[in-house]
């Protein structure tokens, strides 16, 4: 294993546009070319709005806005010459080329500049000082209605974030060119709330309304020691724009909570509503449910799986269409030690099968503190699987390990995890930072290959046998369900039974194969009497 000082982690963001376009021409002279080159002549002037998505999740719990973040759209107003350059105003030293507001929709949205501009913030108490007993200041960035630019290079990007009331509101920017006399204004609209009541994912967030798998995550530390040892959880059952549905009637629950076998911490458990353990049930009241997640007796990573019915929004009658999420909630047992990877060998996983699992560590500096997250730093995960920064491990494989032609064995696939922790090295006297290659084996998916159509004289024995692919041998048979008199499925696939007494009647046996890892398939065979 390595060690190694704190470097910074990095991410990307993918911005999808929408856009909108309204122009405004007219007379007027100059001369001189387009963006890059110089002024632009003023006989022309459009504007091209586009934003990384039009439709907002009602922000009910009025979580601040943050570039990327999941109530916050970027929004870029474009001036463009008749040539489809940039429109660079011949005198573009007013501060106020660009002007973008809320003509409509005031309460559901507000825009932001996110530019670290200090004249777009100002100053609060924060948390007391224990040293002097006073309030620390904290610096919180502005929410507007009006937001202005000068002409820049023809551009301008602000910000629109929902707010904790459903609606529609509508953005209005104009350019303004005083010197020519001309302008242009387009407008957009953004959608708040107004859920299609219709599930399609679980959506967990920590108590600040943070996506937990989206950060790094302090670990929670083991009973025997006196320090932080749960966490609280936010979960909601949302539709495809990210709006949490409707809450189910008083009686039924709509989320499933369980701490599962993949986890490499023991004696943890789940807390909600006067329920305690390993799988809680828990409605959502005003679109989440409130789940504590506390740490058991040693450490490692509590992976814990949240399941919701895209069918009916009900999990208190069982799960027809589940839609799941899993997170992994890291638990330890020093508070200051080295930082090092200890979960190197994940549980296998399957094709097409959804995978959850995580990479644990242990150590690190005062971790309650300074939050540790995990990030690839080399090699490849199975096709079909993200690692999160919270060192969570899920998805659905679409690959199985590779083959080495020459040994016919699997290789399973390597990737170097790099896990690293939120603190000055200046600060930390232990190493605060850790690589490691990580191995996880990804089975071809289990497939009953049998789908037989036998036939037999009629009332009288027959005999088959079911197959399958895939798997982690060895595999085991047992028999489902029969309408074949006399019907039987040996633990080697073996079947057999009775034909119907009449000619051309057809029964069927369904029987269910298990493989050595406790992964299932299920398949039948029809026998028609002759």
């Amino acid at each position: 294993m390595r060690h190694f000082k704190n470097t910074p982690l990095l991410k990307g963001l993918i911005l999808s546009a929408s856009s909108l376009v309204l122009a405004a021409c007219g007379g007027g002279g100059g001369d001189g070319g387009g963006f890059p080159g110089g002024p632009t002549p003023a006989e022309h002037l459009e504007l091209r709005m586009s934003a990384s998505r039009t439709s907002l999740p009602q922000n009910i719990s009025e979580v601040p806005s943050s570039v990327g973040g999941p109530f916050t759209s970027s929004v870029t107003v474009e001036a463009i010459a008749r040539d489809g350059n940039r429109y660079i105003p011949a005198t573009a030293t007013t501060d106020e080329f660009f002007a973008c507001n809320v003509i409509s929709g005031i309460g559901s949205i507000v825009l932001y500049y996110h530019d670290g501009d200090p004249d777009h913030y100002h100053e609060v108490d924060g948390p007391v000082d224990p040293a002097t007993g006073q309030p620390t200041k904290v610096q919180v960035e502005n929410a507007y209605r009006s937001v202005v630019s000068g002409a820049n290079s023809g551009a301008f990007t602000f910000h629109v974030a929902s707010g904790n009331r459903a609606g529609t509101a509508v953005v209005r920017c104009t350019a303004t060119d005083a010197q020519a006399g001309k302008s242009a204004s387009t407008e957009m609209t953004f959608t708040v709330g107004n859920s299609s009541a219709q599930p399609t994912s679980v959506r967990v967030r920590d108590s600040n309304s943070v996506d937990y798998n989206s950060s790094p995550r302090s670990p929670l530390y083991v009973q025997s020691m006196n320090q932080l040892n749960q966490i609280q959880l936010q979960a909601s059952v949302v539709d495809e724009s990210g709006n949490p549905v409707p809450d189910p009637s008083s009686n039924a629950a709509n989320i499933k909570a369980e701490i599962l076998p993949s986890s490499t911490a023991t004696g943890g458990k789940l807390i909600t509503s006067g329920q305690s353990g390993q799988s809680v049930m828990v409605r959502t009241i005003n679109g989440i449910a409130q789940i504590t997640v506390q740490a058991g007796i040693t450490p490692g990573a509590l992976v814990v799986l949240f399941t919701g019915d895209a069918l009916d929004n009900n999990v208190s009658n069982g799960v027809s269409l589940p839609i799941t999420q899993s997170i992994a909630v890291p638990v330890s047992d020093q508070l200051v030690a080295n930082l090092r990877v200890t979960g190197v060998t994940p549980p296998t996983g399957m094709v097409n099968k959804p995978y959850n699992g995580a990479v644990s560590f242990a150590g690190g500096y005062n971790g309650s503190e300074f939050p540790i997250g995990c990030g690839l730093a080399g090699g490849t995960l199975p096709p079909g699987l993200t690692l999160h920064p919270s060192c969570a491990i899920n998805g659905t494989p679409t690959q199985a390990s590779p083959v080495n032609p020459q040994t016919g064995n699997r290789e399973p696939y390597k990737f170097i995890v790099a896990v690293v922790q939120d603190v000055d090295p200046a600060v930390a006297s232990v190493d605060t930072a850790a690589m490691e290659e990580v191995t996880l084996d990804i089975l071809e998916e289990l497939k009953v290959t049998t789908g037989l159509t036998a036939s037999a004289p009629a009332g009288t024995a027959f005999t088959g046998k079911f197959t399958a692919t895939g798997g982690e041998p060895p595999l085991s048979w047992a028999m489902k369900s029969a309408t074949c008199a006399n019907a039987a499925v040996a633990t080697d696939g073996t079947v057999t039974g009775t034909a119907p007494a009449t000619a051309g009647d057809t029964c069927t046996v369904t029987a269910t194969v298990t493989d050595s890892l406790g992964n299932t398939a299920e398949g039948s065979i029809t026998v028609t009497a002759q």
